[in-house]
Parts: C-alpha cells; structure tokens; sequence
C-alpha cells in the first residue's frame, strides 16, 4: 500500500506555486488558495456538491441577526430563501476585497443583510465592486488600504469602525503568493509576504478587537490555506502556517468572550490568481468559500478546509510525511 501510494504521489502531486505579483500586493485576495498541495482527485463535484470540511467544535459566541433565534449545529445553506438577512444589521469589514474571494464575500455578506466595508490597494475595483452590491440593494462603503505599509493598516483600523459606527466581523483575506527557490528571495520580496499575508492580519485584528470585546459581540474570519498545513512552498507556507497558528490560539484566548474566532482553509479555488494554473485538480469558485465565511459568522467554527477533499492530503502530511517528501521532491 505504502509502495503504491508512493507511486501516485510522485506521479500526481506537483508544486504549483503562481508567481508573486506585486502590483497586487495587498489586495490579492486569491493568494491564499494558491499554493495548495495538489493531489490525484476525487470526482470534480458538481455545483450542488461542493461542500466544506469542519474542524472542530462550534466557538460560543454572540449571534448575528436572525441566527439568534436560529442558530443550529449546522448550518444552513446560502442558497435558501432562509439565508437572506440573516447578518441583518450586521457591519462587516472584508481586505483584499477588490476580486475573487474578497469581493465574493462581500457580496454575499451584503446579499444576507449586512452592511459592508470593503478594503484593498486598487481603488477602481473596489468602487466596481462596491456599485455592483448597491445595485443589488446591498449597503456597502469602500476604503483604501496597503497592507504592506503598517500605517496604512492603522489608518484603515481608525477609519472602518467610523463608517458605520463599528465593526462587528472582521475578515482578513488580503493576501499575496509566492514562488521559486527560497534562495533567490530578496530581503523586499521575505518583507512584503510576511508584512501582507501575517502582519498586517495581525495589526488589523488586534486594532479592532478592543471594540468587539467591549460589545461582547463579534466574529474574526482569516484566511490561510491548505498550504498551512502541508509545507509547499517556504515564503507561503511559512506565513500561513502562521496565520493558523495566530488564530487557533487566539480563538483559545478569546473562548468565552462573545468574540467568535474561525480560520477558513482554502485549497486551489478558481480565481484570477489561479487562472494559470492546469491540471487534473477541480477548482470550485470563490463564491463556495464566501458562503462558508458567512456561515462562519453565523455559526462559528474552529477551522473549515475548501473543498472538502483536501481532508485525504492534510492527513498522509500528518500520518506519512515522507509520501509528501516523495510527491514534492524537486524535479531537476
């Protein structure tokens, strides 16, 4: 078993890791599910059929609109009559929300009622984007924001709660990918990759946590990656690692304090970032992850992997990570 397992793997799992833009920089929503380990796949699912994988238990936390008298262990798909307001009255702050998973989470949170604040570098999309959900019937404001420059963070942390009052859900999407030897890293490029995808996360969140924890009431979404669990590539894995281990353990600290902590793990997921990309592997749109992010509010969670399939490859990380060592060895 181990001997044709083995075999697959080499045969199956490749690297793929989409060059580092950094024109991009901090609204590169997609780079969190761009590094992902590819493996031989199961059964591309259908629209119907993409689901999430939960970890762990439910966080206790103060619900949102209708999930207060609503809220179940499981959670109710976005796509019922019954999903519509459910975040009503609710403001929600999205990074990196100019395209692909940022910009579909901030339509579907403002789909369910809530009022939106989004934030990235370009300027023009987020107007586009911000148009699109007011002609919906959507609430929404847009801000700009360089998660590389720590001021601008503190800027964006000062100026989000102002539009509407607060901020009762932050998610943290912005994010930028990495590829190549790690030996032909420059100082600019390890900066930049940590300061977007970890530091900047972190600056946002502890900024606008005081505020939650006073209400008693909120909801902190990350996005990592697939990538976070299994080590690809040095820059990225290396961040997102961080990113899940940041989060896991302030979800610890926060247990009990109405402040719901939940990490999104995301695989390959079709987006700008991933256009590139060819292969075997299903790529399901952002939109999957945007529902599950919502449902994160609603109903917390500590961690949800996208899709639900990448279960299999985290698994033979953690049972047989020489397997992984096997399928990933560098092809000369």
């Amino acid at each position: 078993m181990c001997i044709s397992s083995a075999f697959v793997l080499e045969r199956q799992l490749t690297l793929v890791t989409p060059p580092s833009d950094a024109s991009d920089a901090s609204d590169a929503s997609d780079a969190s599910d761009a590094t992902a380990l590819p493996v031989e796949p199961t059964p591309a699912p259908t629209a119907d059929a993409e689901q999430a994988a939960t970890v762990g238990d439910a966080t206790p936390a103060a619900p949102f609109g209708e999930a207060a008298e609503a809220a179940t262990s499981e959670p109710t798909p976005a796509t019922t009559p019954q999903a519509v307001g459910s975040l009503a009255g609710m403001v929600a702050l999205v990074t990196g929300a100019s395209s692909g998973i940022g910009a579909a989470t901030a339509r579907e949170l403002a789909r369910r009622g809530a009022r939106v604040i989004l934030a990235a570098r370009r300027g023009d999309e987020l107007a586009a984007q911000s148009a699109a959900i007011t002609q919906a019937g959507g609430v929404a404001h847009t801000l700009t924001v360089d998660m590389a420059d720590p001021a601008s963070v503190a800027a964006l942390a000062e100026q989000a709660p102002q539009v509407f009052g607060r901020v009762d859900a932050l998610v943290n999407n912005a994010g930028i990918g990495s590829g190549g030897p790690f030996a032909n890293s420059t100082p600019e490029q390890i900066n930049q990759i940590v300061q977007v995808n970890l530091l900047g996360l972190m600056q946002l969140t502890r900024a606008l946590l005081p505020g939650m924890l006073e209400r008693r009431r909120g909801a902190i979404i990350s996005v990592a990656s697939v990538s976070g669990m299994i080590a690809t590539d040095p820059l990225y894995s290396g961040v997102k690692f961080g990113v899940r281990g940041f989060m896991l353990s302030l979800r610890r600290q926060l247990r009990g304090s109405g402040v719901s902590v939940s990490t999104m793990s995301p695989g390959f997921i079709r987006t700008p970032l991933t256009r590139r990309l060819r292969g075997p592997i299903p790529m399901p749109g952002p939109q999957v992850v945007a529902n599950a992010i919502a449902e994160l509010i609603i109903h917390p969670r500590r961690e949800v992997i996208i899709p639900g399939w990448y279960r299999l490859p985290i698994w033979i990380e953690g049972a047989f990570p020489w397997l992984v060592d096997v399928g990933l060895r560098p092809r000369r």
